[in-house]
């Protein structure tokens, strides 16, 4: 059963992204949004390191982590692309590289000499390419109005309190309330993927772009 199970999961993921390559259905854009969603909270598994140091467990989590948040700007990027494909394109590179960093990253922490490293890549390099990947996000996402506007703007006050706070980090500047900030970007991830989840992308913004089809009487695919 599990195995039945985990093949119709792979299947429905392998159709969704060969439906990206140029339209979605209606059916394939809610599908799409739901596993975004569950791959936003995934990404959070990293976390797992706050209440372990088990190496094994650690390791899985960063990497589960690592690809789920690979996975996000995969599903995306078809949806992103129509809007500005240039910062599609660095959106999805960024998000690429801090996948990489999260596997590398747990990878890294099953040597003893090495869990330092990735100590290091969570305190001093991951948080670059997050906070300048969820900068592209907002900004994609503002442009094609997937979502509605006040969690983009949500999105933008948090990544401003994130950006002021690690740059003071860099001069030598902590503050426990600086650091209380981080509720802001964690909150609104939270929010975003609950969104799309439940409720999924703004279909009537996805047609006026061409990009989404609808499915007319004989089961196929049509322009809407």
């Amino acid at each position: 059963m599990l195995c039945i199970k985990s093949w119709r999961l792979g299947t429905n993921i392998y159709l969704l992204l060969k439906d990206g390559i140029n339209h979605m259905s209606e059916k394939s854009t809610r599908n799409r949004s739901f596993f975004v969603g569950i791959f936003i909270l995934v990404a959070y598994s990293m976390l797992v390191s706050l209440f372990t140091q088990q190496p094994v467990i650690v390791m899985l989590a960063d990497v589960i982590s690592g690809l789920a948040v690979i996975g996000i700007a995969v599903f995306l990027f078809p949806i992103f692309k129509k809007a500005r494909r240039n910062v599609a394109v660095i959106y999805f590179l960024l998000k690429a590289i801090e996948g990489a960093l999260m596997i590398g990253a747990g990878v890294l922490y099953l040597n003893v000499s090495c869990r330092h490293i990735r100590t290091l890549i969570y305190d001093k390099v991951h948080i670059y390419p997050f906070m300048f990947g969820a900068l592209c996000l907002y900004y994609l996402i503002l442009k094609t109005k997937i979502v509605p506007r006040f969690i983009v703007v949500w999105g933008f006050i948090a990544i401003a309190a994130l950006c002021v706070n690690t740059i003071l980090g860099v001069f030598g500047v902590h503050h426990a309330l600086l650091d209380a900030f981080m509720i802001l970007i964690i909150s609104n991830e939270i929010f975003f993927a609950f969104w799309l989840i439940f409720k999924g992308f703004s279909e009537s913004e996805l047609k006026k772009t061409g990009y989404l089809l609808r499915t007319i009487g004989d089961g196929t695919l049509g322009d809407v």
